[in-house]
Protein backbone atom coordinates (compact mmCIF):
# COMPACT_ATOMS: atom_id res chain seq x y z
CA UNK A 1 0.00 0.00 0.00
CA UNK A 2 3.11 2.35 1.03
CA UNK A 3 4.59 1.96 -2.50
CA UNK A 4 1.21 3.23 -4.61
CA UNK A 5 0.89 5.96 -2.01
CA UNK A 6 4.76 6.89 -2.94
CA UNK A 7 3.43 7.19 -6.65
CA UNK A 8 5.23 3.88 -7.43
CA UNK A 9 2.88 1.02 -8.75
CA UNK A 10 5.70 -0.49 -10.63
CA UNK A 11 7.60 -1.55 -7.35
CA UNK A 12 4.24 -4.00 -6.62
CA UNK A 13 5.18 -5.95 -10.11
CA UNK A 14 8.69 -6.64 -8.17
CA UNK A 15 7.01 -7.82 -5.31
CA UNK A 16 4.64 -10.11 -7.17
CA UNK A 17 7.07 -11.82 -9.28
CA UNK A 18 9.45 -12.10 -6.13
CA UNK A 19 6.84 -13.93 -4.15
CA UNK A 20 5.74 -15.73 -7.25
CA UNK A 21 9.55 -17.20 -7.75
CA UNK A 22 9.85 -17.81 -4.01
CA UNK A 23 6.65 -20.09 -4.56
CA UNK A 24 7.87 -21.91 -7.76
CA UNK A 25 9.64 -24.72 -5.89
CA UNK A 26 6.94 -25.77 -3.88
CA UNK A 27 4.35 -25.50 -6.63
CA UNK A 28 6.62 -28.32 -8.94
CA UNK A 29 6.14 -30.34 -6.18
CA UNK A 30 2.71 -32.58 -6.41
CA UNK A 31 1.98 -32.90 -2.57
CA UNK A 32 2.37 -28.99 -1.80
CA UNK A 33 1.07 -27.62 -5.12
CA UNK A 34 -2.50 -27.06 -3.87
CA UNK A 35 -1.08 -25.45 -0.90
CA UNK A 36 1.24 -23.13 -2.68
CA UNK A 37 -1.65 -22.08 -5.40
CA UNK A 38 -3.54 -21.18 -2.03
CA UNK A 39 -1.11 -19.15 -0.81
CA UNK A 40 -0.58 -17.47 -4.35
CA UNK A 41 -3.85 -16.50 -4.86
CA UNK A 42 -4.12 -14.88 -0.85
CA UNK A 43 -1.04 -13.02 -2.08
CA UNK A 44 -2.73 -11.90 -5.11
CA UNK A 45 -5.79 -11.05 -3.48
CA UNK A 46 -4.01 -9.47 -0.55
CA UNK A 47 -2.16 -7.48 -3.20
CA UNK A 48 -5.37 -6.48 -4.99
CA UNK A 49 -6.97 -5.01 -1.81
CA UNK A 50 -4.03 -3.32 -0.21
CA UNK A 51 -3.88 -1.57 -4.21
CA UNK A 52 -7.48 -0.65 -3.95
CA UNK A 53 -7.32 0.89 -0.77
CA UNK A 54 -4.35 2.70 -1.65
CA UNK A 55 -5.61 4.10 -4.33
CA UNK A 56 -9.17 5.03 -2.89
CA UNK A 57 -6.92 6.82 0.15
CA UNK A 58 -4.41 8.63 -2.57
CA UNK A 59 -7.74 10.00 -4.02
CA UNK A 60 -9.40 10.65 -0.98
CA UNK A 61 -6.21 12.95 0.18
CA UNK A 62 -6.54 14.68 -3.17
CA UNK A 63 -9.87 15.42 -2.70
CA UNK A 64 -9.69 16.77 0.54
CA UNK A 65 -6.46 19.06 -0.29
CA UNK A 66 -8.55 20.93 -2.58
Amino acid sequence: MLIIMMGQPSGVGFLVAAKSILRFGDIKDGHQRRVAEYVIIGTFLSFGWAMLTAVLMVQTIEYWRE
